[in-house]
C-alpha cells in the first residue's frame, strides 16, 4: 500500500493513484503482516521509474508490519514525472520465494498552469515505416536486426498493434534499405500523412556520427543504409538531421512515436568484439543522446532508443537463440511490453510511457545477466557495458500503443516462484 504524507495519511491500496503534481518529494508504501514477517529489511529493493530507490529508502518496522519512506529530496537526481511514475517493490522472502508489486502515481501534464487532457480519441489512419539492416554491402553485418524489423511490423498488422493495413507500412530490409529506399518512402509519407494521422517510425541496423571528435559537441550524426561506405559516410548514410526534416518539418503529423535501436556495430571500424552479441558502435557514443534529445522535439511526438550513451546495446547469440528469440535485447522487450506485459494498471491498453518503464525496467536486467555469462566464458568485463535504454516522450506519455489480447496473461515469468505480493 502507498502514503503520500504530503497530501494525507491514507494508505491507498490500488494499482494506480492520481497526485495533483510531480512536486512531491516523499512517499511510504507499506508493506503488512503476515507477508512482512516473512522479509528481512534487507532485501526489500524499491525502484521508482525502474531506477533503483534503495539509497533515499528508510526501513522500518512497525507493529503491523514494515514502512518504507522514500525521500526524494536525499538525491538531486530522484524526481516524479508528469504523467505515470512507476513504484515497484521487489522482495524475497526468508524460503527464497520471490515476491513483487508495483503503483503508478499519476501526476498531471501542465504548462503554464494549463492540464492536458489525458488522452484524446484517435480519429486518424495509421502508418509505419520499418526498416532493420544486417546485410550491408561494405560493412561487417549484424545478426537480427532484419529479424527485429519483420517481426515489428508483423505485431503493428496484428489486432493488439492496432491492426495497421499492410499495405501502410513501408518495410525495408537488408538490399532494399538503401539510401535512396528510404528517402522515397519519407517523401511517400510525407505527402501522405495528415495532422490527426500516427506514423510509426522503427529502425534497427548501424549507426555513427561522421567523427569522433571531442571537441565537436554535435557531431553530424548518421543511420547507415545498407549501400554507405565507411569512407564516405556523409555521403551515403541516412544523415539524422534530414530524417527530422522529413518526417517533421515537412509533414503535418502530430503523432510520431519511434524506436530506433542503432547503436549497433560489431566490427564497424575494426571494433568490437565480434560473435559475442554485442551491437556496439565505438564511433557511436553520442548516437543515442542525440536521437534522444535532437531528434523528435515537437509536443505530442516521442522516441524511444536502444541505449543510453556510451553504452553497448545487446543482441542474442547465434548459438542461444532462446535468450531473446532471435532479437536485439531491445527489440524482445519492445515487443513484449507492447504485447501486455508493460500494461501496468491492468486497463488493457499499453502506452507510450508504460511501454518506456517496462522497457527502461527489464533490459538492464537481462543484459546484466548475459555479461554474466559472456565474464563466464573467458570475456574481460572490462569490455562489457551496461545498456539503459532512453527516451523522450514529452506529452506524448499516455498515446495508446496497443491493446492487451484477453486470452493472454499480462504477467509472465520462468520462476514459477515469483508471484504477486
Amino acid at each position: 500500500m502507498v502514503s503520500l504524507p504530503q497530501i494525507s495519511n491514507k494508505f491507498y491500496d490500488g494499482n494506480e493513484i492520481r497526485i495533483p503534481s510531480s512536486s512531491l518529494t516523499e512517499i511510504q508504501v507499506f508493506i503488512p503482516k503476515p507477508i512482512s514477517d516473512e522479509l528481512d529489511a534487507g532485501k526489500i529493493y524499491v525502484s521508482l521509474n525502474g531506477e533503483s530507490a534503495n539509497r533515499l529508502t528508510d526501513k522500518r518496522a512497525l507493529p503491523d508490519g514494515k514502512l518504507l519512506t522514500l525521500d526524494l529530496k536525499r538525491i538531486p537526481d530522484f524526481f516524479l514525472r508528469n504523467g505515470r511514475n512507476a513504484i515497484e517493490v521487489r522482495a524475497e522472502t526468508n524460503t527464497g520465494i520471490e515476491l513483487y508489486d508495483s503503483c503508478v502515481l499519476f501526476a498531471p501534464y501542465s504548462i503554464d498552469g494549463k492540464e492536458f487532457k489525458e488522452s484524446e480519441k484517435f480519429t486518424g489512419e495509421k502508418y509505419a515505416i520499418v526498416v532493420g539492416i544486417s546485410k550491408y554491402q561494405n560493412i561487417k553485418g549484424l545478426n537480427f536486426a532484419d529479424s527485429d524489423a519483420k517481426a515489428f511490423r508483423e505485431f503493428l498488422i496484428s489486432p493488439q498493434g492496432g491492426g495497421v493495413k499492410p499495405e501502410k507500412i513501408q518495410l525495408l530490409t537488408n538490399e532494399s534499405a538503401t539510401l535512396a529506399n528510404i528517402i522515397k518512402a519519407l517523401e511517400e509519407y510525407k505527402k501522405k500523412l495528415k495532422p490527426e494521422d500516427l506514423l510509426v517510425f522503427f529502425m534497427a541496423g548501424h549507426g555513427a556520427p561522421q567523427n569522433a571528435d571531442p571537441n565537436n559537441p554535435k557531431p553530424p550524426f548518421y543511420y547507415l543504409t545498407t549501400d554507405t561506405r565507411q569512407d564516405s559516410i556523409a555521403k551515403t548514410a541516412l544523415q539524422m538531421e534530414l530524417l527530422r526534416d522529413k518526417l517533421i518539418n515537412e509533414s503535418n503529423v502530430k503523432r510520431l512515436i519511434s524506436f530506433i535501436d542503432t547503436c549497433h556495430s560489431a566490427g564497424f571500424g575494426g571494433q568490437g568484439i565480434g560473435g559475442l552479441g554485442m551491437r556496439r558502435l565505438s564511433l557511436n557514443d553520442l548516437s543515442n543522446q542525440y536521437s534522444e534529445t535532437s531528434l523528435f522535439n515537437p509536443e505530442g511526438m516521442a522516441v524511444i532508443t536502444s541505449s543510453d550513451i556510451n553504452e553497448t546495446s545487446y543482441e542474442d547469440l547465434l548459438n542461444d537463440k532462446q535468450r531473446w528469440q532471435g532479437h536485439g535485447v531491445f527489440t524482445f522487450y519492445l515487443l513484449e511490453g507492447l504485447k501486455g506485459q508493460a500494461d501496468f494498471n491492468k486497463d488493457k491498453i499499453v502506452t507510450a510511457g508504460e511501454l518506456f518503464r517496462y522497457i527502461e525496467d527489464q533490459v538492464p536486467k537481462a543484459v546484466d545477466i548475459f555479461i554474466e555469462d559472456l565474464v563466464k566464458k573467458g570475456i574481460s568485463r572490462s569490455d562489457l557495458s551496461s545498456q539503459h535504454p532512453r527516451a523522450a516522450i514529452a506529452n506524448n506519455e499516455n498515446l495508446p500503443l496497443s491493446f492487451v489480447s484477453e486470452e493472454k496473461p499480462l504477467f509472465t515469468n520462468s520462476n514459477n516462484k515469483t508471484k504477486k505480493q
